[in-house]
């Protein structure tokens, strides 16, 4: 049987729905770690048949957001601090490596869309709304990633940064979200004044002090 374009739009449509919403409810806790996902009822609540969602969950869990267990299922896997703590470790490293390749094709693009990412920060917090500040947090990263110049680097980045979604979701720290914002103000005037090194060295710091903010925790 041959489909027709509209039936494959269809069904894409269909997996992207599915993939969307169900990633949404882990990363703010309404699917909460350790939660067993069982095909049928997610295809009843979100009105899709089980294929599309037997697809998102093996994405899914090529991300790390889910986990097969043998004989049980599929399940909402667990995230804490010491997962937090191993991606800021790397991400000191790689962050600024992906900034040095913005500075190669897309300095002004990135310029812009840093300060647009930066004022929204502002108003998130200005607001008290922790939860669209951490999505515009991860937007200032997310700028620096789509237009850095190593590709190979990309989509390992932004999985990484979903996974921290889901920490900084449960923490929601009014008082930290406020010193990313300073931190991110002094990588982007480094960034804006072409000082490659300063913008490096600030983006690494940044980094480190998120580390330590969750190493406290665990202390």
């Amino acid at each position: 049987m041959v489909l027709n374009d509209e039936v494959m739009v269809n069904q894409k449509s269909k997996h992207e729905e599915a993939y969307k919403e169900i990633k949404r409810s882990i990363l703010n806790g309404s699917l909460k770690p350790n939660t067993l996902l069982v095909e049928r009822r997610l295809s009843e609540a979100l009105n899709i048949s089980r294929t599309p969602i037997r697809q998102v969950l093996q994405q899914l869990a090529t991300e790390g957001f889910v986990e097969y267990v043998a004989n049980k299922g599929m399940f909402v896997t667990e995230f804490n601090l010491l997962d937090s703590i191993e991606i800021y470790t790397i991400r000191e490293v790689l962050d600024p490596l992906m900034l040095e390749g913005c500075f190669v094709h897309n300095y002004q693009i990135v310029l812009e869309q840093l300060e647009q990412a930066l004022e929204k920060q502002r108003e998130s917090l200005h607001q008290d709304n922790v939860k669209e500040h951490i999505k515009n947090d991860l937007s200032f990263h997310n700028v620096i990633i789509y237009n850095s110049t190593y590709k190979r680097l990309e989509s390992f980045m932004l999985s990484m940064g979903e996974q921290i979604k889901r920490c900084a979701y449960i923490s929601e720290d009014r008082e930290r979200a406020a010193i990313s914002i300073e931190q991110h103000k002094k990588v982007f005037e480094a960034y804006k004044e072409r000082d490659i090194i300063k913008a490096k060295e600030l983006l690494a710091e940044h980094m480190r002090s998120i580390k330590q903010y969750y190493l406290t925790k665990i202390g």
